[in-house]
């Protein structure tokens, strides 16, 4: 191969991989929750509020004025969070405010508001010319109890890892059902797992959870 012809070649193997890493749009995230072994059940009804900065948290990661990817995180953890708290629960409904309206306040035994505190994602350097591709996922959400009335009892974090290989050299890395994606979605599950199997050691819930009866 002439010098030339491996300048050209070089040339378009970048152009692919910026194209690759680019992507175009948000891509949404399915994370499948872990469900065995299967906790014990809570007996309660508990609430769930989750602000619209929640639902609508977007993770970009950008360099200079160009985004490289974005990923909707805030509506893969209401889904996730959802389940994981109706697998721990006896029921887990969701409310307009941290404090549900008066009619309601008796249907439930608290409200749980979670908020993402932090979320990130590393590609090896080389991005998508490294083979294999090892992407590396880290989230961690920060967890308030309220009493039915509005009164903070518990604040705690929980958070994920995740990690995904991806073999071949130029595969997609960012994209829907890419390796970062999945790692993405490989932490949000661990995340709602550790809420999940440590809820009841958490910071001021066992103190919650013998005031409604349950030991």
């Amino acid at each position: 191969m002439t010098r030339s012809r491996r300048k050209l070649r070089r040339c378009l193997l970048a152009v692919g991989c910026l194209f690759l890493l680019g992507g175009c749009g948000t891509v949404s995230l399915e994370p499948v929750l872990v469900r065995e072994p299967r906790p014990e059940e809570i007996p309660v009804v508990i609430g769930v509020h989750y602000s619209t900065e929640f639902r609508t948290l977007v993770y970009r990661k950008t360099t200079g004025q160009r985004t490289l990817s974005a990923f909707a995180v805030g509506a893969a953890s209401v889904r996730v969070f959802d389940e994981a708290l109706s697998l721990l629960f006896k029921g887990a409904v969701q409310v307009p405010d941290r404090v549900p309206p008066a009619g309601r306040q008796s249907a439930v035994a608290g409200v749980i508001e979670p908020t993402i505190t932090a979320v990130s994602y590393w590609v090896p350097q080389g991005g998508v010319s490294v083979n294999p591709v090892r992407a590396r996922a880290e989230i961690t959400y920060t967890l308030t109890l309220y009493s039915p009335q509005g009164l903070r009892l518990a604040d705690w974090e929980v958070r994920g890892d995740g990690v995904d290989v991806a073999d071949g050299a130029g595969v997609e890395i960012s994209g829907a059902g890419s390796a970062v994606a999945r790692s993405l979605e490989m932490a949000m599950r661990e995340a709602a797992w550790n809420l999940v199997t440590h809820f009841r050691d958490a910071p001021g819930v066992p103190a919650w959870l013998a005031g409604q009866g349950v030991h």
